[in-house]
């Protein structure tokens, strides 16, 4: 995974990265959650550690309120998990590390280690 997260601005970016990549993490944000804060660099050291092939991208639902509407996210943080496309893991607010990194080692083998 490359080292720098990119911003998905508009939906049409949105669905040419669903098409492009086989495994991606969209992280869903706004400036002013702390959690979100925390949590971002936690997320994206456990996918460059252990998950190198999911390609993480962040929407700032500050900046783009319709595209998160457009994905029915309401509440920060929000991690959606995609795999050819198709959305898999959706997790809100509050979830455990532990939690998340079974639900992404189940995934991950499965797409990647057949």
């Amino acid at each position: 995974m490359s080292s720098d997260t990119q911003i998905i601005k508009t939906r049409s970016q949105l669905d040419l990265i669903l098409k492009e990549h086989k495994a991606l993490l969209i992280f869903l944000s706004s400036p002013d959650c702390n959690i979100c804060k925390e949590l971002k660099p936690r997320v994206k050291r456990l996918l460059e550690d252990e998950f190198p092939k999911i390609q993480m991208f962040i929407i700032d639902a500050e900046l783009n309120p319709e595209l998160s509407g457009q994905l029915k996210v309401f509440s920060f943080p929000t991690i959606l998990l995609f795999f050819e496309g198709k959305e898999y893991v959706r997790l809100g607010r509050y979830f455990g590390m532990n939690n998340f990194r079974d639900d992404l080692q189940r995934l991950y083998s499965l797409f990647f280690n057949p």
